[in-house]
C-alpha cells in the first residue's frame, strides 16, 4: 500500500496528539521498502536452497552489469553486523531471523497504516 498524500491534508493544524500526516505518510513508506526488501531476501535465500552445487550464473555487480559465477553451497552465509565487521551464520538461522523481522514489520506497517487512515477520516 502507498501512501501520497495531498497537501491540504499535511496542512491539517487540528489532527490529535500532534501528528504529521506528512511524516506519518513518509513512515509508511520507508516500512513498505523494508517490507519488500525484507521479502527479496526471503526470495533469494529460497531460490539459493534449490539450486545445485555447480550451477553457473551471473552475479551481479552493479544495476546492468554481471559476472559470471559458480553457485557453491554452504550451510552458513556471511551476515554484516555493522562497523566492518562480519560474521558467519547458519542459513536456517539466517531464514528465521528474516521471517520473524518481516512479521514484526508488518506489524507495525498495519499499525501506522491503522494510525493515517484513522488520522485522515478526521478523528
Amino acid at each position: 500500500m502507498s501512501i501520497k498524500i495531498k497537501q491540504e491534508e499535511s496542512d491539517r493544524a487540528s489532527l490529535p496528539h500532534g501528528i504529521d500526516p506528512m511524516h506519518l505518510a513518509q513512515s509508511i513508506e520507508f516500512f513498505e521498502e523494508q517490507k519488500a526488501e525484507l521479502e527479496l531476501a526471503l526470495s533469494a535465500l529460497h531460490e539459493y536452497e534449490l539450486v545445485e552445487d555447480g550451477t553457473e550464473m551471473l552475479v551481479p555487480l552493479a544495476t546492468g552489469i554481471f559476472l559470471p559465477g559458480i553457485i557453491k553451497k554452504s550451510s552458513t552465509a556471511v551476515v554484516s553486523v555493522g562497523a566492518d565487521t562480519a560474521v558467519e551464520k547458519k542459513v536456517e538461522d539466517i531464514r528465521a531471523f528474516l521471517e520473524e523481522r518481516l512479521q514484526e514489520l508488518t506489524k507495525h506497517l498495519q499499525e501506522l497504516v491503522h494510525v493515517y487512515e484513522h488520522l485522515m477520516q478526521g478523528h
